[in-house]
């Protein structure tokens, strides 16, 4: 028996599944990682169709089939797809060519992102709650830049000017407040610099 290569070693132990397709949808290679070992031994015998054994029962290819979209466009095409027994998953696929510099199969690597899909849901939802909390606060809150130019403000901080939130951000904060109004210590310093010019 003769001793796996390197590249065969690397190809087998990827976390990530790839694959090599053909323009029939068939599976030419495949190490079945990130989540697709639930697909028994005996469907992966031969070479079945990709949508047979990824996606059972569908009975026909996927609509948009990205492997079919590398072998119109004959360049690299990243994206999402979802797989109801995986999950969210980024997929990159990229063209084969032979010795004749003909397209004969797609390559395609297959990466779990379920956590990032869910820290990035956490994070919108983190957010949004957020910026819920600061937009019914009465009082004026706003971000400035040290120039002050301001690069946020809330509801409450666009009632108190008048003006619309397009009109405050990127307004700078001592332009628009008024000179009889007490300003923090730390921002005295810019008015007396604005003043003297």
């Amino acid at each position: 028996m003769t001793k796996p290569s390197i590249f065969q070693r690397l190809f087998c132990h990827l976390p990530d599944m790839l694959a090599v397709i053909d323009r029939d949808h068939r599976l030419i290679m495949c190490n079945w990682r990130s989540g697709y070992d639930y697909v028994p031994e005996e469907q992966r015998q031969g070479r079945p169709r990709c949508y047979e054994v990824f996606y059972p029962g569908q009975g026909r290819p996927c609509d948009p089939c990205h492997a079919m979209e590398v072998f119109r466009s004959g360049k690299p095409l990243v994206t999402e797809k979802y797989n109801a027994r995986v999950g969210h998953l980024e997929v990159r696929c990229f063209p084969i060519h032979d010795e004749h510099g003909k397209l004969t199969m797609v390559a395609e690597q297959l990466c779990d992102i379920n956590q990032r899909k869910a820290a990035l849901e956490n994070l919108a939802t983190r957010e949004a709650q957020y910026r819920t909390l600061v937009e019914s606060q009465v009082d004026l809150i706003c971000r400035w830049r040290p120039d002050t130019t301001l690069t946020f403000v809330n509801a409450a901080y666009c009632r108190f000017f008048g003006k619309t939130r397009e009109q405050l951000i990127g307004a700078k904060f001592l332009d628009i407040t008024p000179r009889r109004c007490a300003l923090p210590s730390r921002l005295m310093p810019c008015r007396r610099w604005k003043t003297r010019v």
